[in-house]
This record gives C-alpha cells, sequence and structure tokens, in this order.
C-alpha cells in the first residue's frame, strides 16, 4: 500500500521541482542584460517589414549561385 503513495509523493515533488527551476530560469533570462538585449532585437525585427524580394531577384541570384559552381 506504500508504493502509490511513494510513487505518487515522488511524481509531485518533481512537478513542482520542475516549476520552480522553470520560473527561476525565465526570471534570470528576462532580467539579464542578454535577455533584454534579445528582447529588444526580436521587437525591432516585428516591427520592421522585411523588404520585398521579386521573383525576378530571386532568379538571378540563384542563377549567379549555380554559375559560380561551374
Amino acid at each position: 500500500m506504500e508504493i502509490p503513495y511513494i510513487i505518487l509523493f515522488g511524481l509531485l515533488s518533481l512537478f513542482i521541482f520542475y516549476i520552480i527551476i522553470e520560473t527561476a530560469v525565465r526570471k534570470g533570462i528576462d532580467s539579464s542584460e542578454t535577455g533584454q538585449m534579445i528582447q529588444r532585437m526580436l521587437e525591432r525585427q516585428l516591427e520592421e517589414p522585411p523588404p520585398p524580394i521579386s521573383d525576378k531577384d530571386i532568379e538571378n541570384e540563384l542563377e549567379q549561385d549555380f554559375n559560380k559552381k561551374d
């Protein structure tokens, strides 16, 4: 009868440990300088739309790459 309680206690302990570690890592990354720099970089990328590229530009680039191999 004790084995189910031991397994349940083990799973519950692992879940609580996971929540604590995950929260600490997330807060640590968000508050670090590197995390803030990455967040600003991603925000800038979302604000700036990518430049439009025509099909001809893509074809020309592919032809140049193909000709370089020859």
